[in-house]
């Protein structure tokens, strides 16, 4: 067999074309997987429909796992048959971030199956530019980590969404006790960063959502650790008066908030005052990709010290983390895959991704 199916993107479009490519073969340093499971997320759909980062056409897919099929010269620890999860970043190991040891923030950045961030990094972009929504496909020796066999592969497809929301979740410098709230609890990783706040000690943990069903929905998948908060049911005038921070100010038992998680990919309510509910010195991490501006006053940020950040990506570190504990049954993410597809219906994955339909979290494909 020389061929394969493949999910392409295409410019201008917004599902994908299932088409036969060539099965790539490695070069030295390279794997060639044999993809078992894969991902559609919302912010795959984001890039491809808005954005001008993603070469098309191209096979997307940055979340992956499956087998080794392949091993190039030069490749070591690796043979065929192993199980293995992909990281998808490429990074140039040479930037001053990567130097310093923040993959996140490489000045070349490019990521499999995703888009290309950095232009130092074009060139690996184009190598490895096709991803996980196929049946193979190649990946640099040092991007793959060996899976063990107690993580299943739809599970492991979802490591990185995990990965980004514990990275974000240590980003607010967390100690054991703290009170938290996740803002935009209810998405993929919303609800992944209320599953892995317990690891830290985060308590209590608050979820903050428009509606009581999709709050409940959390907190049957993630445990009964989680404290919640509608806006649906705050008073009609709440966002004039501020009454989701005076709740959340309640709700942290201490005066204020410890830190903010926020998720929010629209709108700009819940995050201001989510915000306004930290207590002085509290810490805040943006992590939802939302673009509006923030009116938040500069007196209030200086009097109060607080920290307000932003965060991207999936450190490589928090992924290892994350398989440990899900090998370890810390935590089990497998209540969060709410949809299966095989890679021949992945469109119907893509609109139910993109239409909200049946409020999806984590959309597994199996090519």
């Amino acid at each position: 067999m020389t061929t394969m199916l493949a999910a392409r993107a295409h410019p201008g479009e917004q599902f994908f074309r299932l088409e036969q490519v060539d099965i790539p073969a490695p070069a030295a340093h390279e794997v060639v997987v044999r993809v078992r499971a894969a991902s559609v997320t919302r912010g795959l759909l984001a890039l491809w429909y808005f954005t001008p980062y993603i070469e098309l056409p191209s096979t997307l897919g940055h979340e992956a796992a499956g087998e080794v099929a392949a091993v190039g010269p030069g490749v070591t620890g690796l043979r065929e048959g192993q199980r293995v999860l992909v990281h998808s970043a490429l990074t140039c190991g040479i930037c001053r971030a990567c130097l310093a040891g923040d993959d996140t923030l490489c000045e070349n950045l490019s990521v499999m199956g995703y888009g290309l961030y950095g232009e130092g990094g074009r060139d690996r972009y184009r190598r490895y530019k096709d991803g996980g929504l196929a049946e193979y496909m190649l990946v640099p020796a040092l991007n793959v980590s060996l899976l063990p066999d107690s993580v299943s592969f739809d599970v492991a497809a979802k490591i990185g969404t995990i990965a980004g929301s514990l990275g974000a979740l240590r980003a607010t410098c967390p100690q054991a006790g703290d009170s938290l709230a996740v803002v935009a609890a209810t998405g993929a990783a919303g609800t992944a960063a209320v599953l892995c706040a317990p690891l830290l000690g985060l308590d209590p943990v608050i979820a903050v959502s428009r509606t009581p069903d999709s709050l409940r929905r959390t907190a049957q998948v993630t445990g009964d650790h989680l404290v919640s908060v509608a806006t649906s049911e705050l008073d009609a005038d709440w966002t004039e008066r501020g009454k989701l921070t005076q709740r959340l100010q309640q709700l942290s038992g201490d005066g204020g908030l410890d830190a903010v998680v926020d998720f929010m990919p629209l709108g700009l309510d819940e995050t201001v005052q989510a915000i306004e509910a930290l207590r002085p010195g509290g810490r805040a991490v943006l992590v939802g990709g939302n673009q509006v501006r923030l009116p938040l006053a500069y007196g209030q940020l200086m009097r109060n010290q607080w920290s307000v950040r932003g965060f991207r990506g999936t450190p490589r570190a928090a992924e290892r983390e994350v398989l440990q504990h899900i090998a370890a049954g810390t935590i089990d993410p497998t209540p969060l895959i709410t949809h299966r597809y095989p890679l021949r219906d992945v469109n119907d994955a893509v609109r139910r991704v993109h239409n909200r339909e049946d409020s999806p979290l984590f959309v597994v494909i199996n090519p």
